[in-house]
């Protein structure tokens, strides 16, 4: 991995422009996620709770992530509730990865050096990283990243004495920090081993990682149970091909949430005929003769891109992209610098400066968003506490609740682990000292959720009115860019983001039943709930607090 000084440079100057770009993440508070990662590896008091992750059952019973729980143990245990601090650590980790990126595409893709420091550059600064640096629980993708391109940089390295036993380590390494880490065993088999001429070489230097791959999840079965959930969209070739569609969109152009809920609801078909169209032109150029060249060049980060992207095929999540970016940062930039024609090539060159303007834009939107959605949180918590403490409820029921601030998240999903957070920070010092939360045993349910798709709109304007003993009638104004989507999904999987529902569905469950009422543009601007668990104390969500409604 040695450097020239022009190299280390140029390196150092990437890495620059890295930091600077995300060091907006020190400004983001805890988010919803952070609530209930950190009360799962409570208590946190000592050093030795550093280690505690290794040696018990995750808060996921699929999920065995030693490695990351350990360094959100480490997080706390310096920096305490301070969340910005822990998005550091995100950014530190990402700067790690984006330097290997580097390594990886000169020293395995086979890029020239400028071309390897401008895969590393589009790679650091990609927006589609954003909920990486954002959100603690999605560390674990890039301390996975950094771990399975260490071990195919080892084995790949020399002297071959030494490669062997590196590479062992960081699959290891990988494993224990995301069960990813295991696509480092084809990598590594497909891109550096089955180089060797001799079978017998092939064998001996691949029995050992699938004997570590072994041992590992052996000791993970301890620690883990199976569940009845599937990857949500991996049945069926349209739903792979729909992730994988997702994916690579998201990765190059990772839109805000406004335009790509318009996509997804009444340009849809327009969306994917575009795109499958725009790929389809792309291969057909690449296959051309004069092209053979810049094809060969790309077929080891191809390889690497899929093989690292077949978890995004059976279900795209956006923090899931990080390790197949690797490989598709190296092949753009060898598709803009070595295309044959000069006039391409020019061309091509404006659109990825362009393209990289945008992702520089999206990062800096992204990172404002997520600092307002977390104040927000921040002020919803305490807001919880002070209810709590003065109502003392058995349940608490929310009839609307801020799911998503632009593109960032507010409470999709988390509402549970913020009043349990809000609940036990009020009941006791020490769970405020340790992370824990004890003594907390307030249920909750939300009946709707509220998408504000414009961050500087915020969720002004959003009404919820009484109109019979149970029933209330939830709006947002008619020029809004709100919506609202039921919280609870059909059994079916019908009630999607993607999908429109129309006026008069309903969704029911034990405790309330919701009915669209009005759908403007392809999205829920008016719903009806019905409450049917009549114990609960119920709350609905203006644009910055909670009150409890009657």
């Amino acid at each position: 991995m040695q450097l020239t000084r022009p190299l280390a440079i140029g390196l150092g100057l990437v890495l620059a422009i890295t930091a600077a770009l995300w060091l907006g993440v020190a400004q983001i508070g805890l988010n919803s996620d952070d609530y209930q990662y950190i009360a799962s590896l409570a208590p946190m008091h000592t050093l030795s709770d550093a280690v505690r992750p290794f040696v018990s059952p995750d808060a996921n019973p699929s999920y065995f992530r030693p490695l990351s729980n350990m360094t959100m143990v480490a997080d706390f245990l310096v920096f305490g509730w301070s969340g910005g601090e822990y998005h550091l650590t995100n950014l530190f980790f990402h700067l790690i990865a984006t330097a290997l990126v580097f390594f990886v595409a000169r020293n395995l893709f086979g890029l020239r050096p400028i071309e390897s420091l401008l895969a590393a550059l589009f790679f650091g600064v990609m927006a589609s990283h954003e909920f990486n640096l954002a959100v603690d629980t999605a560390r674990a993708d890039v301390l996975a990243a950094i771990f399975v391109m260490l071990a195919v940089l080892a084995e790949s390295g020399r002297p071959p004495a030494s490669r062997g036993v590196f590479g062992l380590v960081f699959f290891a390494l990988g494993l224990l920090s995301k069960e990813v880490g295991i696509l480092a065993l084809p990598l590594i088999f497909l891109l550096v081993i089955a180089r060797a001429r001799s079978v017998r070489t092939t064998v001996v230097r691949a029995i050992p990682y699938a004997v570590v791959a072994a041992l590992f999840y052996v000791y993970q079965s301890q620690f883990t149970s199976r569940t009845s959930e599937v990857l949500a969209g991996a049945h069926g070739p349209v739903n792979l091909f729909r992730n994988s569609a997702y994916a690579l969109g998201y990765t190059l152009l990772p839109l805000d949430l406004a335009t790509a809920t318009a996509l997804l609801s009444h340009y849809r078909t327009a969306a994917f005929t575009i795109g499958a169209i725009g790929v389809a032109l792309i291969v057909a150029f690449l296959l051309t003769r004069g092209n053979r060249e810049l094809l060969r060049a790309s077929v080891i980060p191809l390889l690497f891109t899929v093989i690292t992207g077949i978890v995004l095929c059976l279900a795209f999540e956006r923090w899931r992209v990080y390790l197949p970016s690797v490989g598709l940062a190296a092949v753009i930039v060898l598709v803009v610098s070595r295309i044959p024609s000069r006039a391409v090539r020019s061309t091509l060159r404006v659109l990825f400066a362009l393209l990289m303007g945008w992702h520089v834009f999206r990062a800096l939107t992204a990172q404002a968003e997520w600092v307002q959605s977390t104040a927000l949180l921040e002020r919803l918590k305490q807001n919880l506490t002070a209810t709590i403490e003065q109502a003392r409820p058995h349940r608490i029921g929310i009839l609307a609740s801020p799911s998503k601030l632009g593109s960032a998240t507010v409470l999709q999903v988390g509402q549970q682990a913020l009043v349990t957070r809000a609940e036990a920070d009020g009941g006791s010092e020490r769970n405020v000292r340790d992370g824990t939360t004890t003594g907390a045993t307030l249920d909750s349910w939300t009946a709707v959720e509220v998408f504000a798709l414009d961050a500087s709109e915020g969720f002004q304007g959003l009404t919820t009115r009484r109109v019979s003993a149970l029933d209330y009638i939830l709006t947002v104004p008619p020029d809004s860019k709100m919506m609202l989507f039921p919280a609870a999904y059909r059994p079916d999987g019908s009630a999607r983001r993607d999908v429109v529902l129309q006026p008069g569905d309903s969704i029911v469950t034990d405790d309330y039943i919701d009915i669209v009422r009005q759908v403007r543009r392809g999205t829920i601007s008016s719903m009806e709930v019905c409450i049917r668990d009549t114990t609960a104390m119920l709350l609905s969500f203006d644009r910055s607090a909670f009150d409890a409604v009657p």
